[in-house]
């Protein structure tokens, strides 16, 4: 039996690298995976996420193709009055 190799479209990565990577919180990252926006994956009581499904999720963000608005103008703050 031959053992299968992983490529870099294959590498998986924890909530916290993800985050990390994406360079958002916890919780929007859980914002983000609730809306779908995010595809993540269950494993056991942990999160994994594909290195190439953050960089298309990024990429959508910045290409308009998502339909929604990027995630720096969603995150601006509006002070109270």
């Amino acid at each position: 039996m031959e053992i299968e190799r992983f490529g870099e479209r294959d590498i998986l990565l924890t909530f916290q690298e993800a985050a990390e990577l994406l360079r958002v919180s916890r919780a929007t990252m859980y914002r983000l995976l609730g809306s779908g926006r995010l595809i993540g994956h269950r494993v056991g009581r942990g999160w994994r996420f594909y290195k190439t499904d953050l960089h298309a999720f990024v990429a959508a963000q910045y290409s308009g193709h998502s339909g929604v608005a990027p995630l720096r103008q969603q995150a601006a703050f509006s002070p109270p009055d």
